[in-house]
């Protein structure tokens, strides 16, 4: 089986939008100016990278637009040889501190904003069997997505407060949104079922004593 790198990244967004409609406001509903999304997700490679250090293999990463919590990474890689997952947690929520700027900010504004916040490292104590059967389940995943939710109906919706998931692996891209029950259907299904069983693995080993 080929090495894979799978990151996953939770994005919290502790202010009145969601990152995901950038570009329909300028400012918040308080009046202060935000960064750039480009900023953002710049600030969060390098902070995430910074600590996580030199991955191997074909990576794979999922990142977490998650209103109301701080972000955080999950990197499920070969460490020593071994199947592993890391995890990486901001210790408080980098667009929180992007979106308190009376002026418009700069790129460099921005960025040192970012690299104030400190990330913890933690490697998740999950099986290496467990790890290759996500691993094996995702290469089964079709990666194409469509390009909305949409009710039961197959109309399109949106939603200003949740979470997305921004997946890459090698040059394919999908974006889902994260929804659970009958009434919406996610842009795929399938990949977002994915996700779900990966970050439960990684909470219900977390909460084992």
């Amino acid at each position: 089986m080929r090495n894979i790198v799978i990151m996953i990244v939770l994005i919290a967004v502790n202010d009145s939008f969601h990152p995901s409609l950038y570009g329909q406001q300028r400012r918040t509903q308080q009046g202060m100016y935000y960064c750039r999304l480009a900023s953002y997700h710049q600030a969060l490679d390098e902070g995430f990278s910074r600590v996580a250090g030199a991955t191997t293999g074909s990576a794979i990463s999922v990142r977490v637009l998650a209103s109301f919590q701080p972000e955080r990474e999950l990197i499920v890689d070969k460490i020593d040889g071994q199947p592993s997952i890391m995890e990486l947690r901001l210790e408080s929520s980098v667009w929180s501190h992007m979106t308190t700027f009376r002026t418009q900010p700069t790129r460099t504004q921005c960025l040192d904003v970012a690299r104030n916040i400190a990330v913890n490292k933690l490697l998740v104590p999950i099986a290496a069997k467990r790890i290759d059967e996500l691993v094996q389940a995702f290469e089964q995943v079709d990666m194409s997505t469509d390009n909305c939710l949409r009710d039961a109906s197959g109309r399109c919706v949106g939603l200003n407060d949740g979470t997305t998931y921004e997946v890459r692996a090698g040059k394919a891209r999908g974006r889902v949104t994260d929804v659970r029950g009958p009434h919406l259907t996610s842009e795929n299904p399938a990949l977002l079922q994915w996700i779900h069983k990966l970050i439960d693995g990684v909470e219900n080993a977390e909460a084992r004593p």
